[in-house]
């Protein structure tokens, strides 16, 4: 990581699981960037199914980090119907 960026990870093989998601980008990368950033740290994500997993929700607990909520449906942000 340099100056608080990380480089782009690249799934290249079959879809992102949720454990996939846990021991590929959670415990190695977003573990040491909470760290870094301190008491601070907020995480996001996308609500992609493997980030909402059971697992995923357990071990984001168990390390205390902090999640931003994303509603699944956001009025606001719906693009426009043609009529």
């Amino acid at each position: 990581m340099v100056d608080g960026r990380k480089d782009l990870h690249i799934f290249d093989m079959w879809s992102v699981t949720s454990l996939r998601y846990r021991y590929e980008i959670l415990q190695p990368i977003v573990r040491l960037i909470r760290c870094a950033v301190g008491p601070g740290f907020l995480f996001m994500d996308n609500n992609a199914p493997s980030h909402r997993a059971a697992l995923v929700e357990a071990y984001l607990q168990s390390e205390g980090m902090k999640l931003m909520y994303w509603p699944i449906q956001f009025p606001k942000l719906k693009p426009m119907e043609h009529e």
